[in-house]
């Protein structure tokens, strides 16, 4: 593998592991995962799906500048400066944009992620920026960090400088995870996530060696289909027809979702939707009060709700966004934290 095929690791939901001299806690941080890939005084930022997001956050530019403290790998004995050759820096983390309450906000960062006029990109970095938070370091000019353990990693990590100011590394929790969990869901974030020490990285895998616990029900729904809308939405759409791929890999119905959608986000899916049409689904739909018309299982959408009902179906949800980020084959129904 080399650092360009690189995929981020992913976390399975479950309750938090208690072995606290096994494990370490971190923020589950409200934003849009990305590799951070830094050679020759430049970086560049992909997502999951390995979309090349670069010029949507140009205050992130300064990450280019980022370093490794040579002295400080030659003290840990896991990378040293002499072996440093060619080989790029891939920083894994999460781009995250704050609410004016100081907390990390999906709903602000979707006006950035869609972005992808650069002269847009540049004036919304002006009225408000985004932050890198790194977690993890994959490969260093020294080579791969894949097979070290998480712990070595973080060593590595912490001797990242970066003289970006929008970047930051935050500090891993050791120890019982309740007080960090309370810390947390105090102030609102999103949740914590649980990672073994001794655990490698695993590139686009959804590993147990990781598990997230949500504060708050969310995840990401296929859309395989729309309600036709009455009313002020009579032009535009009723609800989204959610699904996601069961344990063998079939698509399984979901529920739907009509709240939560601004005037111009229901204009933008309509539009979008409108060609990805095709003339039935591979899932059993129950039949519904408005026509309904099937599409492509290629959208990702984000949506938050209450809890599952015993039919299998969402209640109460909301819609939070799109997942351009996600990769549509991976969604999968989360288990309960």
């Amino acid at each position: 593998m080399t650092p360009e095929q690189l995929v981020p690791m992913q976390a399975v939901s479950g309750p938090l592991p208690r072995r606290a001299d096994e494990w370490v806690y971190e923020v589950k941080w409200d934003g849009m995962r990305a590799l951070a890939t830094i050679a020759g005084g430049r970086a560049r930022l992909r997502t999951r799906t390995g979309t090349d997001v670069t010029s949507r956050y140009p205050e992130l530019a300064g990450l280019g500048s980022a370093a490794l403290d040579r002295a400080a790998l030659d003290l840990s004995g896991l990378v040293t400066a002499d072996a440093c050759g060619g080989d790029p820096l891939v920083i894994d983390g999460e781009i995250v944009m704050f609410d004016e309450q100081g907390r990390p906000s999906f709903g602000a960062l979707q006006h950035r992620m869609h972005v992808t006029d650069e002269a847009a990109a540049q004036r919304l970095a002006a009225e408000r920026s985004v932050m890198f938070v790194a977690f993890d370091v994959l490969w260093t000019p020294a080579g791969s960090l894949l097979t070290k353990s998480y712990d070595q990693r973080r060593d590595v990590l912490s001797s990242v400088r970066f003289e970006c100011r929008h970047a930051m590394t935050p500090a891993a929790e050791l120890g019982d995870p309740d007080g960090f969990v309370e810390f947390c869901r105090g102030r609102g974030l999103e949740g914590v996530v649980a990672k073994r020490r001794d655990s490698a990285y695993r590139p686009g895998r959804r590993s147990d060696t990781w598990v997230k616990s949500k504060f708050f029900r969310r995840q990401e729904f296929l859309v395989i289909g729309w309600t036709e809308g009455s009313g002020g939405r009579a032009q535009l759409l009723g609800a989204l027809l959610l699904g996601y791929y069961d344990t063998n890999g079939r698509l399984a119905f979901a529920g739907k979702v009509g709240t939560g959608f601004s005037d111009r986000e229901l204009a933008d899916l309509r539009a979008e939707l409108d060609h990805l049409s095709i003339d039935g689904a591979d899932v059993a739909v129950p039949r519904q009060r408005s026509p309904v018309h099937f599409v492509e299982p290629t959208m990702v959408v984000e949506v938050s709700f209450v809890e599952w009902s015993e039919a299998g179906h969402l209640r109460h949800p909301a819609y939070q966004g799109r997942r351009m980020d996600v990769d549509a084959r991976r969604v999968v129904r989360e288990r309960d934290s």
